[in-house]
Formats: C-alpha cells, structure tokens, sequence
C-alpha cells in the first residue's frame, strides 16, 4: 500500500491452492502494526493505492479483490484484477548505506529490494530475498551468511550484497517466459582504531586517581589528556592537573570545585553525600594519535566528591577509673566511693590529609578540643563530680555486684544523654559551634564546611 508521505508492506506469504487470504488495511493502521520492514501507517491515513504482485512461473491463476466500506453511509465496492506475469525485482539496496565502526565491532547488514508487476507499479521496500554477501577485503571486515560483518583491522573495503532475480517477459495470451540475472549493491566500509577510556566514575577530593586509554588495531604514536566542565558559575578552580598529559596511563588529584561560585549557595547545603553541591563533574577526554595520521577522541564522565559526615569530631570527655562497691550486712550491694578522673579527648579528623579541606577541619576541631578543659565554655560537662552526685541520687543497690555494675553502666549512660541535651537547651553547644567556625570559616576554600549564619546546633 502506497500513500501520501510514505508506504505499507507485508512482504511475501504463500498461497495454498484454492485458498484465499484477507488483509485489513484498517485494522492494521488502527492497531498500529508494523510492516515487514517495521513501518506502520499512520493514524490520520485515510487513503491510498493498494498493490499485490505474485511469484511463481504461471500467470493468471490469482485475482486480487478490493473491497472498500464507507461504514457511514453502509455503501460497499469491489474490484478484482488478475495478475498478469510475475513481478520482477527492480532494485536491491543494502543497510547501512555506509559504516564507519571501530576495530572489533559487528555491523548487521540487511537487503531491501523493490519491484514492478508489468503494468508498472512499483512497490516496496520490503525485505530482499536471499542475500549472497561478500567482503571484498576480508582482512579488514569479514561477513558471513546473515550479514554479521566483523572489523577485524583498520582500513576501508567495502560490503557487496547480491541477489539472482527472475526476469518475465509477457508474450501474450497469458504465456511468461523467465530469464535471471544478478542484482548488486556495495556499501563501503570504514574500520577505525578501538580506543577505550577508563575513568573512575567518582573519588573524594584529594584521592589520587588514574586514567588510562587502552587502543586495538592501529599503532598509537601520541596521546593527548584533556578535560572540560559544563558552562556557568563556578567557584574554587576546577581543575584536572595530569601528571603525565601525553602518555597512555596517567595519574591527577581529583579537585573538588563550587557550583555556583558562593561561598553559601544554599545556607547551607543539604548535608548529604548525594547533594549535587557536593559533586563536582568534570569530562575527562583523551585523544589518540595513530600512524596514518588517524586521529580518536574518547571521554567519560568523573565526578569528584567533597562531603564527609561527620568531616572530624571531637568526643565528650571520657570518666576513668572504678566505681567502689560495698556489700551492707543486708546483703545488698551499694556504690559507696570512686576513683573517677576526667579525660579530654584529641581531635578526630575523618577527611584524608591531601583533601584541600583538611586544614580547614583540623582548624576548626582543634577549637573545641580545650573547649572542654575546666574552666572553660564546655568545662562544667561530662564531669565526676556531676556523674557521682547523679549515681548518688539513684541509691542503687543489687543482691550482687555485677548486679551493681550493670545498674552504674545503664547510669553511666543516660548520665551522658542528659548532659548532651543540656548542653544543647543551654545554648552552650551552639555558641562553641560558633566559635569553631569564626576560627574555619576564613580557611580557603570557603565553599563547604561553612557556618552560613547558621545559629542551630546539632
């Protein structure tokens, strides 16, 4: 079927004697099925010109009936016409026209042909008869029976599809008298060489990473490494700096940069390892160099992240020492004294040293490190005095003295729960959060790990 902007086929089927076989132009385009070379007609198609063809060496043994319905006005039409000789293969084209494929890569080749009945319509395309195919270099592309043709080198050659068509010639009075000849088509084919790139997908700001370029078929004589981000604001210099930029395999410190370039871009950002803040994406590419003066480009994406959660810490002070335990003449064990002794403890940093960010943490932890020392903003927490008074106040007892320990641990605990909620509701861990941050915030780079007038903590 033919029609405006384009055309239908159902390709070839074959008839039993006497039987007889319907085909719904309009079912088919309402439920959108596809042709024999995967087309569909579309739904606003409300006319065209059907065609039908046979094979086979007698004539005059089939008819083709039309029947139209205009279901509106419920008026009906037919039309029958015989086939006269065989239709004849007209043309033969071969798919992909033209390919330019990599070392080690498979192309399928397919054939398409039209064809002509001898009142000459010409219909299709549809899906060639069979295919003879051929390489007419094999050692740059070889091909086998269904098409698959492999790159097996870098050059050019090209692809020939053929098929052997019968030609009828009508004498008259229903006598057709066949003649064959082969009909051919070549598509050129060009083999590049392979070249793979390989890029970590991610790394954390200040890992070293390596980048390599792997090549088949050619012999690489120079390899150039670049990179590029997208377009728009950006703060923190990004930056890949190749340690060897002309070799196959080199090494860079991944950089973590800002977008948008603001110090506070969002005041702040959501704390989360998937913030697209927190990711920097940069394209790696590497373009290879062949003899011949062939020349490939290759990139991949690399994302450098910059969130750590918690990025360092420094934890409560630590009691040390025992807890007395006393047995009464009751049989019940009771705390009676203690050598507790409060220890501060050393800044904890979790960021890498060759993070760009690390002295920028380490500033800010190493403030609250004498925050805790007596005397001083945090001093009046986590301490033995307040821990005994509390145990005291329990007046715990057990029939047993691992009993008794067990009750001090669980004391112990919710001793150290109170006195971090107490220093929230007072205010007092915010303002040496604050602090903290009026020593990190002027470290460069000022893009993460900022207060951002932020004034509630945790």
């Amino acid at each position: 079927m033919t029609y405006a902007g384009g055309g239908y086929s159902l390709g070839i089927n074959e008839l039993k004697a006497g039987e007889t076989v319907a085909i719904d132009f309009k079912a088919l385009r309402e439920e959108q099925t596809p042709d024999d070379m995967g087309n569909i007609i579309p739904l606003n198609v409300d006319e065209g010109q059907i065609a039908w063809s046979a094979r086979g060496a007698d004539n005059n043994i089939m008819s083709g009936r039309s029947e139209q319905v205009n279901e509106v006005v419920g008026i009906a039409s037919t039309y029958v016409c015989y086939n006269c000789c065989p239709s004849v293969i007209t043309d033969v084209y071969v798919h992909p026209e033209e390919v330019e494929v990599d070392f080690g890569e498979i192309t399928t080749f397919f054939g398409t042909q039209f064809e002509s009945n001898c009142y000459y319509q010409s219909f299709g395309p549809y899906s060639a008869e069979t295919i003879e195919w051929e390489s007419f270099n094999a050692s740059i592309a070889t091909i086998g029976p269904g098409g698959d043709s492999e790159a097996v080198d870098v050059g050019a050659t090209t692809i020939q599809g053929c098929l052997e068509r019968t030609i009828w010639y009508n004498w008259g009075g229903g006598y057709c008298e066949p003649s064959t000849a082969l009909l051919c088509n070549n598509a050129p084919i060009e083999v590049r060489p392979r070249v793979t790139i390989n890029v970590p997908a991610t790394a954390k700001d200040g890992d070293t990473v390596t980048f390599s370029a792997t090549t088949q078929g050619g012999t690489p004589t120079a390899y150039e490494w670049t990179y590029s981000i997208d377009s728009g604001s950006t703060g923190n210099n990004p930056i890949v700096e190749f340690a060897s930029p002309a070799s196959a395999t080199t090494t860079a410190k991944a950089h973590w940069y800002a977008r948008p370039n603001a110090e506070c871009a969002s005041a702040p950002p959501a704390a989360s390892v998937a913030h697209p803040y927190y990711n920097s994406k940069y394209k790696i590419k590497v373009k290879v160099f062949f003899e011949g003066g062939a020349e490939k480009l290759k990139d991949a994406n690399f994302i450098v992240n910059a969130w750590w959660h918690p990025a360092g810490r420094v934890l409560e002070p630590v009691l040390t020492g025992s807890i007395m335990a006393t047995e009464n003449p009751a049989g019940h064990w009771t705390a009676t004294g203690h050598s507790l002794t409060r220890v501060t403890q050393p800044a904890t940093i979790l960021i890498p040293s060759t993070s760009q960010f690390y002295d920028k943490i380490v500033a800010h932890e190493d403030v609250h490190v004498p925050q805790y020392h007596t005397g001083n903003l945090l001093g009046n927490y986590f301490t033995v005095d307040g821990f005994w008074t509390y145990l005291q106040s329990l007046n715990l007892s057990s029939s047993t003295q691992a009993g008794l320990m067990t009750q001090v641990e669980v004391a112990q605990n919710n001793y150290y729960l109170s006195q971090a909620a107490a220093m929230i509701a007072s205010g007092d861990l915010a303002t040496a959060e604050i602090a903290a941050y009026n020593v990190s915030d002027p470290r460069t780079p000022m893009f993460a790990y900022q207060r951002c007038e932020r004034t509630v903590f945790p």
